[in-house]
C-alpha cells in the first residue's frame, strides 16, 4: 500500500507498507536513493511484521520543496511516517546517511523505538574527515556536481568485484540528484555527529555491514552498549544490491534481534 503524509514543513513524504505484525520495521534509504533500494529485502521481513519504506524529502516520489535538507529534517520525515502509520513500537533501519537519520529520529520518538539497525554506516562513529578534506569535497561538488559525485562513488563505494553494470547504474542514479538538495544533504551528513544521539538511545543496536572497511565494534560499544553486527563479505557500500540474498538473511537476523526487546 502506497500513501503520503506531511512532514513538519508540509513537504509530502511518500511511503509504502507491507505485511502485518509488530514491532513495525521502518527502512530508511541513504543519499540519492529512495525506498525502492530495499525491494529485495522487504518480502522476507514482511513475513513476520509490518514493514514500511519511505522516500526522504527530495528523494524518490516525495516532495522537493525543501531546498536545504539536514539530518534533523530527514529525521522529522521518519517521525511523520511513524506517526502516520500509527506504529506503537518500531525498529528503525538506516543505510548510509539513513543511519544518521534513524539514530536522530529515535530521539524524536521516545517510547516508540524497540531498536536500531545500521546498514554499512557509522562503522567508526568517532572518525571525522579533516576540515581541509571536507572543504575540498564541497568545492568539487559545487564546481561540477555530476563529475564529483561520480569520482567519489567510484573511489569509495565499490570493490573490484562489484558488477560493472551495477556500478554504472548506482553512479548514474547518484549523479541525477538535484545538485542544490544533494549538496546540502551531503554537507549535513558529513558534518553530523551521531554520538550524543547514540548515547541517548538505550535500546539495542545491530549492524549489517560490508567488509569494504572494518567495523569498529569497540568504538560503537562506547556509545551503544548492546551492539552486535554481521558482515556481508565481498561487497561494497550497496550490499543489498550486490548480494541481496545474504543481505536479506542478515537484515532479518538484525531486525529480529532488536525486536525481541519490544
Amino acid at each position: 500500500m502506497s500513501s503520503t503524509t506531511r512532514s513538519f514543513d508540509d513537504v509530502a513524504i511518500r511511503y509504502e507498507v507491507q505485511g502485518e505484525g509488530e514491532p513495525t520495521g521502518v527502512l530508511v534509504h541513504g543519499w540519492g536513493f529512495d525506498g525502492r533500494i530495499w525491494e529485495a529485502a522487504v518480502p522476507r521481513l514482511a513475513r513476520a511484521r509490518r514493514v514500511v519504506t519511505l522516500d526522504l524529502a527530495g528523494h524518490g516520489r516525495s516532495g522537493r520543496e525543501r531546498r536545504r535538507p539536514t539530518i534533523a529534517s530527514f529525521a522529522e520525515d521518519v517521525r511523520a511516517v511513524v506517526e502516520a502509520v500509527g506504529a506503537p513500537r518500531v525498529v528503525l533501519v538506516g543505510h548510509s546517511m539513513g543511519g544518521d537519520v534513524v539514530v536522530e529520529a529515535a530521539r524524536r520518538l521516545p517510547g516508540h523505538v524497540a531498536g536500531v539497525v545500521l546498514v554499512d554506516t557509522l562503522l567508526d562513529v568517532e572518525a571525522r574527515m579533516p576540515a581541509d578534506q571536507l572543504a575540498a569535497v564541497f568545492a568539487a561538488l559545487e564546481a561540477d556536481f555530476p563529475a564529483a559525485v561520480g569520482a567519489f562513488f567510484r573511489q569509495w563505494m565499490f570493490t573490484s568485484a562489484t558488477d560493472p553494470a551495477l556500478v554504472r547504474s548506482i553512479v548514474a542514479r547518484a549523479q541525477a540528484m538535484d545538485p542544490e538538495v544533494g549538496l546540502a544533504a551531503i554537507r549535513s551528513a558529513l558534518t553530523h555527529d551521531a554520538r550524543d544521539a547514540l548515547r541517548a538511545l538505550a535500546v539495542p543496536v545491530r549492524a549489517v555491514n560490508a567488509d569494504r572497511f572494518p567495523t569498529r565494534a569497540d568504538v560503537m560499544r562506547r556509545y551503544a552498549r548492546d551492539f552486535d553486527y554481521g558482515v556481508v563479505e565481498g561487497t561494497g557500500h550497496y550490499l543489498m544490491l550486490e548480494k541481496p540474498g545474504r543481505f536479506g538473511e542478515l537484515l532479518e537476523w538484525a531486525v529480529n534481534e532488536v525486536a525481541r526487546a519490544a
